[in-house]
């Protein structure tokens, strides 16, 4: 029950959040909610998850973003084309596995552009990008009509709200491993060398806990 409705919770959140969006670039994050929710809770509500978070430190950091916020909910959008048996898949991947899942950075972002989100499909796309190995390997020139830095600046804090969730999944590591609070912090700050002094920030003004 408890669940069920932080589930809810996170939903109505979602919805809120994107209410400062224009009308059609409400209309259509709206529309692809709709198939991310259909494709399952575990996508759907991990997305929901990265994009309140991107929400926040978008806030804390005074950027003030509709393209980081629609990017940040929309960032695993493309999953919507994975097979299920590999989105579901708890035991061992295959190398056919990973590169399919891979697939689901490019597929969204070709996604959001024809929606009409082109901007927030630039900022998407690098979501993958600063780990090891990185993904894409080749990043589409964007449209934005900021700078590249920028672009890839909110690519990043996408990047790390995703990291910082899936360090929070149960299955993000071999089966019966749960990382404590402590675990998390250290692997986060490890995983993201580059962005050690945000990260403190976020920590120290409790948007990580």
């Amino acid at each position: 029950m408890e669940s069920a409705l932080y589930d809810s919770m996170l939903k109505d959140e979602a919805y809120a959040m994107i209410d400062v969006l224009p009308k059609d670039q409400w209309m259509a994050v709206s529309a692809l909610f709709q198939k991310l929710e259909a494709k399952g809770t575990r996508v759907f509500y991990h997305s929901l998850r990265v994009g309140s978070l991107v929400g926040i430190i978008d806030r804390f950091l005074g950027i003030e973003s509709d393209d980081l916020l629609a990017g940040g909910y929309l960032h695993d959008v493309g999953k919507v084309k994975i097979p299920l048996r590999i989105l579901e898949k708890t035991g061992t991947w295959t190398n056919n596995d990973r590169t399919i899942m891979k697939r689901h950075v490019l597929t969204g972002y070709r996604m959001l552009k024809e929606c009409g989100l082109a901007d927030a499909a630039d900022i998407m796309v690098f979501h993958h990008w600063f780990q090891i190995p990185r993904y894409p390997r080749r990043i589409p020139k964007p449209d934005y009509s900021h700078n590249l830095n920028r672009v890839r600046f909110c690519g990043r804090i996408v990047a790390l709200a995703d990291c910082y969730d899936a360090l929070h999944r149960n299955n993000a590591w071999p089966e019966g491993i749960v990382l404590d609070s402590s675990q998390i912090r250290n692997k986060m700050f490890a995983l993201n060398l580059d962005q050690s002094q945000l990260i403190g920030k976020l920590y120290n003004a409790g948007i990580f806990v």
